[in-house]
């Protein structure tokens, strides 16, 4: 996808967040508030998963030290905005559950392969995902 074609998605991406963020909930009740949590927190692990290829690809095209800082989890913290704990989580993330590429260029699955290949709408809250790593480093869990 073109950058100009990325760029039009996130605009009507940002349109549509705030559409959703505009209306007063007030008239619903509990079970429709519930619903549209169900809603948000499915597309909130979506963009979790997208965040991974842009993660990995981020730390493939340059250094920090091209951005200026020396650490990926500085670069992460000044340009979004969070905490350095939250940064090498999301890093850590990435690099088990993001696509990975050889030194040969071919690509590889992810270290968690069989986390990552969940639909990224049901796939685990962070914890979970640490849980999961845990027990699959442990042989909890096995990749067929």
């Amino acid at each position: 996808m073109s950058s100009e074609a990325v760029s039009k998605t996130i605009e009507r991406w940002q349109a549509a967040c705030a559409d959703v963020a505009a209306p007063s909930f007030d008239e619903l009740t509990g079970v429709e508030r519930l619903s549209i949590l169900d809603a948000l927190e499915r597309e909130r692990r979506r963009l979790s998963a997208v965040e991974h290829g842009l993660i990995t690809g981020l730390v493939t095209a340059c250094t920090p030290a091209e951005l200026g800082v020396a650490k990926w989890a500085e670069v992460l913290t000044q340009r979004l905005r969070i905490d350095a704990g939250e940064a090498r989580r999301r890093l850590a993330e990435a690099e088990e559950l993001g696509p990975r590429t050889a030194l040969t260029g071919e690509s590889l699955e992810p270290v968690l392969a069989q986390v990552a290949s969940v639909k990224p709408a049901v796939r685990s809250t962070p914890n979970m995902c640490a849980s999961f790593a845990r027990s699959s480093t442990s042989g909890g869990l096995s990749d067929p």
